[in-house]
């Protein structure tokens, strides 16, 4: 009978420390995981429960291991699965599995070099006119900025001229009200009880369905007007699955816009 193996974790981080400093990592976990890392080496664990560990790396060589030499092996975490897919649906960033490389071989064409290239000049020209709005000569913060540029930038290589300025900055309102709370959930995952109780959870999702509501009415415009765009979302458009020849549904379409 083959001896049972036991994986051995690299250095551990305490309990107490993590537990100790968990606001702080919260709102900076940057700084904190920089510190862990020279003091705990290049990998190092966390342990959650009894028998069950988070892995922290900076190594190239492990990242190198699991995203390009073994990926088949590894599957993605509760983090993508659970946590994204309630709010993002299910596309290729929160999928396993036979769908994700479906979709995964469905939707390569449109991210191909060349039409990718076809978006350039969107993407320079969204720059230049955002660009022309920062204040000069004075102290300003860059993070709002840098922000707001990309996603005009991601929002103009998706949709081109088929959205009008109000539905971007309810669309881009919410994504940020989403992701925000996406990462307190993330960090804190010992409050879920607490998000669900309070309503947090619910309010969340409510405004992830406005946002596919937004995004369903795109599509459905776009399609009835027959117009063809170098965008993104024209390039979704006319992807087709080969073994059927057949487009994907609106809902597909939506969960892969979503995420992106």
């Amino acid at each position: 009978m083959p001896e049972k193996k036991t994986y051995k974790y690299p250095n551990t981080l305490p309990w107490s420390q993590f537990v100790w400093r968990i606001n702080a990592i919260r709102k900076d976990p940057i700084t904190y995981h920089r510190k862990f890392f020279q003091l705990y080496g290049d990998t190092f664990s966390f342990r959650l429960r009894r028998s069950k560990y988070i892995l922290l790396s900076r190594d190239k060589e492990v990242v190198q291991h699991i995203l390009q030499k073994n990926h088949k092996n590894y599957y993605k975490s509760t983090l993508q699965v659970v946590f994204l897919s309630k709010y993002l649906g299910n596309g290729l960033l929160t999928v396993n599995g036979d769908y994700w490389l479906k979709q995964r071989r469905l939707i390569q064409p449109a991210f191909h070099r060349q039409k990718i290239e076809q978006l350039v000049e969107g993407i320079q020209q969204t720059i230049a006119s955002e660009l022309e709005d920062i204040p000069t000569n004075t102290l300003t913060d860059v993070y709002p900025i840098m922000n707001h540029l990309a996603f005009r930038v991601v929002a103009n290589s998706l949709f081109e001229v088929s959205i009008s300025e109000e539905v971007l900055q309810r669309l881009q309102y919410i994504i940020e009200r989403i992701q925000l709370f996406l990462i307190r959930e993330i960090r804190l995952p010992h409050l879920g009880w607490w998000f669900r109780w309070t309503g947090q959870v619910a309010k969340h999702k409510k405004l992830a369905q406005e946002t596919r509501d937004i995004i369903r009415d795109i599509i459905e415009d776009r399609k009835q007007s027959g117009e063809v765009h170098d965008d993104l979302l024209n390039m979704l458009l006319e992807t087709r699955y080969e073994d059927t020849g057949e487009p994907m549904s609106t809902e597909q379409l939506i969960d892969e816009i979503s995420i992106l």
